[in-house]
């Protein structure tokens, strides 16, 4: 029997992310597992099908009415295992992440069950891997490491007992519902909403490793691992026994440091991906919950690692208090002041998870917007993984590697001298305004030269019904700014978000835009050039070309900070017109 029920919080953010990019896979997670032994396909599926069997929120599809989305939980069966063998191949096991690449890059139909898929891939004689893919409305990255943990447990132990029909109920996302639903009607609420409204005076620092404008996020980011010593890692364990901590708190810590170092900043901001849990009844039930929320530290070069420690502690604690508040609804709180949705500064996710041969290795573990340090291992930081993940439209791989390198250096410095200045290594970290992005000068840095356009488009261009010139259009596309901001106060060169733009005004830009000048200009494109001057020559290429250049891309930034009404509206309108990818018109 078929179950009618509301999406979650973070899931309604993901489903309007996609509803606007429909033909976007950047939601989708993607990861594989090595098999010991001789694997068989019958065995893998009934493994599956047992840990399914316990995880309603996978038995999903969903759909939306009047602009209010819902989704149907169902307990279908039509779904399989692949099998791929890429043993014969010259270089198997680069083949299979190949074929898992671009398995992992197809858009899910979210109005389908399954909304996941699952093969076998042989890679050798007695070697094979299991690759699954999810979509983060489903799950998020914790809740599928714990499915990988319980399928490898069902694999090893096909005898093992599979949850009763009580247990089941125990486990079902409509817990998730109704503690989301509780505690938005509770006094937690409103001291979690004081709190965050209180933390967020004034608006954060813009803390960042790179200068450009936001881009769209990123399914595969570039990817850099720092690999320790025996000796850092002794020197970590010795720091987290002497301060009373776990790594986390040393790994915030070194990355707020790294910051201050490169950019001389005192006030920094990182963005703090959190479970959104507290109690115990939930915190095993599989679904999608992650929050992302600002830690906020204060960071001068006359500390030490231990005294970052405490500060570290101190905030950390209080966020992990008000964690159920949601990041997208401070990001509201705060868009008027600042409409860029990269308020938080760079990703740092620290995961606690035994590392093992039956730990996922992700493929893709969720949108990177731009720059994010992942931590990942047990306790004991004896297996504990670090990589650093950029998104390729905004840093070059050498820049990724450099930041890398640096990183690596200031941390190894900081755990074999805890009680020595952060400005000693002030030398390991070398900042450079234009090279950290990995561009050269271009439009996305600073705009075209006027001078440059010209040269290459005339003056007047016609078309249907369209005589255009830079003069002109630079006026009337002024004039569309300043009536959708409400401001007289439009620069060329000044950046849409600063002027307190944000996602659904600047469709509303987009549409005016089509109806004015006849052109068609993506989402994509408005965000990486978004101010006047780079408008016009989109305009001018396109009445010169007779078509837009460049494809849209998917745009996790442009639903952040959507109300409910607003997202409702989106739908709508979506609805209404029929809008291909990214092309929102009203």
């Amino acid at each position: 029997m078929s179950h009618r029920l509301p999406l979650l919080a973070s899931q309604r953010e993901v489903w309007l992310g996609q509803q606007i990019d429909p033909g976007s896979s950047v939601y989708n997670l993607g990861f594989y597992v090595p098999l010991s032994g001789k694997a068989l396909r019958p065995a893998l599926e009934g493994a599956l099908r047992k840990a399914l069997s316990e995880t309603d929120a996978l038995h999903v599809s969903f759909a939306e009415e009047t602009g209010t989305p819902y989704q149907v939980i169902d307990w279908p069966t039509a779904w399989s295992v692949r099998e791929i063998d890429t043993s014969g191949e010259a270089d198997p096991e680069a083949e299979a992440l190949a074929w898992m690449r671009a398995d992992a890059a197809t858009p899910i139909d979210l109005s389908r069950f399954p909304t996941f898929a699952s093969a076998l891939i042989r890679t050798g004689q007695d070697s094979y891997w299991w690759y699954q893919r999810f979509h983060h409305i489903t799950l998020d990255a914790t809740a599928c490491m714990g499915f990988a943990a319980r399928v490898i447990e069902l694999l090893e132990r096909p005898d093992a007992p599979v949850m009763s029909a009580d247990d089941i109920s125990d486990a079902s996302i409509t817990l998730l519902l109704d503690a989301e639903d509780d505690y938005r009607a509770s006094a937690d609420f409103t001291a979690d909403e004081n709190y965050w409204k209180a933390h967020a005076a004034g608006g954060y620092p813009r803390t960042g490793l790179g200068s450009a404008p936001p881009a769209p996020p990123a399914q595969f980011p570039l990817r850099h691992s720092v690999q320790l010593s025996p000796q850092v890692r002794a020197s970590l364990i010795d720091v987290c026994d002497k301060a009373g901590v776990l790594w986390p708190t040393i790994a915030f810590g070194a990355v707020a440091a790294y910051l201050h170092l490169y950019s001389g900043m005192t006030d920094i901001t990182l963005s703090v991906p959190v479970r959104a849990r507290t109690d115990a009844r939930t915190n095993t039930v599989p679904g999608m919950t992650v929050n992302i929320l600002p830690l906020r530290l204060t960071v001068h070069g006359g500390m030490t690692l231990h005294s970052l420690i405490p500060r570290v502690t101190a905030e950390l604690d209080s966020l992990l208090l008000h964690q159920r508040f949601r990041g997208e609804d401070l990001r509201r709180h705060i868009r008027g002041r600042n409409g860029d949705a990269r308020l938080f500064g760079p990703t740092v996710n620290a995961i606690t998870a035994d590392a093992g041969d039956s730990t996922p290795t992700f493929i893709c573990g969720g949108p990177v917007e731009e720059f994010q340090f992942q931590f990942m291992g047990g306790l004991d930081c004896q297996q504990l993984g670090i990589e650093l993940l950029a998104n390729p439209a905004i840093y070059s791989p050498d820049v990724l590697d450099s930041h890398g390198n640096q990183f690596h250096a200031v941390l190894e410095q900081l755990l074999e001298q805890p009680d020595g200045r952060l400005a000693r290594a002030a030398g390991l970290v070398s900042a450079d305004p234009q090279s950290d992005l990995g561009f050269g000068s271009s439009s996305r840095l600073g705009g075209t030269a006027e001078s440059d356009v010209l040269s290459k488009a005339p003056d007047d261009v016609d078309g249907p019904e369209l005589r255009v010139s830079r003069a002109s259009i630079t006026e009337r596309l002024s004039g569309i700014w300043q009536h959708i901001l409400e401001t007289d106060d439009v620069g060329v060169d000044d950046h849409f978000f600063d002027l307190g733009g944000h996602s659904l005004l600047a469709m509303d830009v987009i549409s005016a835009m089509e109806t004015e000048f006849q052109v068609r200009i993506s989402v994509h494109q408005f965000f990486n050039h978004p101010t006047v001057r780079e408008l016009v020559d989109l305009v001018l290429d396109a009445a010169e070309d007779g078509a837009p250049d460049g494809a849209d891309g998917s745009i996790l930034d442009a639903v952040a900070d959507l109300s409910d009404a607003e997202a409702a509206e989106l739908l709508t309108r979506l609805r209404s017109d029929g809008s291909a990818s990214g092309e929102v018109r009203t």
